[in-house]
């Protein structure tokens, strides 16, 4: 099986946007500010794991978004083409496009995608931390406490 590549992409994704030039210094421009953004997921994260394993953000995500940058043009790009699992990274590098090179079309629809996830992420971590949860206290007492299931929507 051949590996993915920027020109063996989807017809329909490289058909809908017409590829996007980039010289070696945009291209070191994108690279340098894609290696701020995983330095801002590491920061404050404190783990026994390996930072990149604790947040998915790794130098070979970086090299194969910058391999790709001609073509990319939204999250759907990025979590389809690319070994970008994150739909809050997706667009968090949607925006670093955007600041570098203002060409992404449907960015307003983006932003609005983000601010819905992380409001969803908000309410369900509140919804968590003030509820009791049932547990065993080891001497034979349990508290018992339901949490329904709450849903996400992508």
């Amino acid at each position: 099986m051949d590996s993915l590549t920027p020109e063996n992409v989807s017809v329909l994704e490289s058909s809908t946007y017409t590829p996007r030039d980039l010289i070696e210094l945009d291209k070191n421009d994108l690279r340098l500010s894609l290696l701020e953004l995983k330095e801002r997921y590491s920061s404050g994260l404190v783990s026994l794991f390996h930072e990149e394993t604790c947040h998915g953000f790794s130098d070979k995500l970086i090299n194969d978004i910058v391999d790709h940058a001609n073509h990319v043009f939204s999250g759907k790009y990025l979590t389809d083409n690319l070994a970008m699992y994150s739909s809050i990274h997706a667009i968090d590098v949607l925006e670093v496009f955007q600041e570098l090179f203002g060409d992404i079309t449907q960015f307003d629809q983006e932003m609005d995608e983000r601010h819905l996830l992380k409001k969803q992420f908000t309410d369900i971590e509140s919804y968590l931390l003030s509820s009791s949860v049932s547990f065993d206290s080891g001497y034979g007492e349990t508290e018992e406490s339901l949490v329904p299931d709450y849903e996400l929507e992508f």
